[in-house]
């Protein structure tokens, strides 16, 4: 999230002293992820162009895609073809996705408190520094929240009357939750469960699909790194947590559809008298101790959803 301004600002800067005399060129991916049509767009191009041999013919240009989930196989070939055939080319994509392509990514995960208050400032939103921290933390760092919620306050809106649901920020997950497929959705809507944060045992212990094929394991880690709506929160164990975004957004989903949660509620249940059995042995591990504190909590919370 705020991806597509980042990719941008780093094109204009990249073409700012002349160093790429083709320019920047910016396509932006419909949602049916026609990549060429894009491109030939961008380029001016009419709809029998090979925009891989105008590319190459170009002198050398900064060429950003954006939007590139809509069509991420599509834009994984073209990044080859044109790494082959334009190799002057400065390529930037922009994607919530990862994608299989011979790019260095860089992953964007929310802002720390200070440089969330920081682009607040940038944004012309003035108040006190205490209430730029707490509307950083509100909005969980996102960059697109607050990107939205410094136009609102532009416009005129108190810090205190800002909706908790940002209608663009709704529109953005909705996208990314009709990209999941129904296992991935399922799991999603399982680690609401989850007061705080979880490893991949709760996950193995907790979460189940539809299918029998679907491994938790593996679905953690792939909404974690390729969708990115779960959030690592350590470096010594694999361990997740939901965004509150994310979190209110799942929530909604799963109350609307019983399914999605299924039987987790009881294997929480389980999951978490089973460890509190063993809260002595398992005390020095931090995140098993953050995990049996918010135990009672968590279970209240999985036995409303019930």
């Amino acid at each position: 999230m705020g991806k597509s301004r980042l990719v941008v600002a780093a094109a204009r800067a990249l073409t700012r002293d002349g160093a790429w005399p083709g320019g920047a060129c910016l396509a932006r991916l419909p949602a049916d992820g026609d990549v060429a049509a894009a491109l030939r767009d961008a380029l001016g191009l009419d709809g029998a162009a090979d925009v891989v041999a105008a590319l190459a013919a170009r002198p050398p240009t900064v060429l950003v895609i954006d939007d590139a989930e809509a069509g991420p196989d599509a834009v994984a070939a073209l990044v080859a073809r044109l790494r082959q055939r334009a190799p002057a080319l400065r390529i930037l994509v922009a994607s919530r996705h990862a994608l299989d392509a011979p790019l260095t990514e860089v992953p964007l995960g929310p802002l720390g408190e200070e440089w969330g208050v920081a682009m607040l400032r940038d944004r012309a939103v003035v108040a006190e520094l205490d209430a730029l921290r707490a509307l950083v933390r509100r909005f969980d760092g996102l960059p697109l929240a607050l990107e939205i919620v410094a136009g609102l306050v532009r416009d005129g809106a108190d810090l205190d009357d800002l909706p908790s649901e940002v209608p663009a920020m709704q529109r953005a997950l909705q996208t990314s939750w009709d990209r999941l497929d129904r296992a991935e959705q399922q799991f999603l809507a399982q680690a609401t469960l989850f007061a705080g944060a979880f490893d991949l045992r709760d996950a193995e212990a907790v979460f189940a699909a539809d299918r029998d094929d679907a491994w938790p394991v593996d679905a953690v880690l792939r909404l974690a790194d390729d969708h990115h709506l779960l959030e690592r929160t350590l470096d010594q164990r694999p361990a997740f947590r939901l965004l509150g975004a994310v979190a209110t957004f799942v929530e909604a989903r799963a109350r609307e559809d019983d399914a999605l949660l299924g039987d987790a509620v009881r294997r929480f249940v389980t999951h978490v008298a089973g460890f509190a059995t063993r809260a002595l042995p398992e005390a020095r591990r931090g995140l098993r101790t953050a995990l049996l504190a918010d135990g009672l909590a968590a279970a209240r919370h999985a036995l409303a959803a019930g």
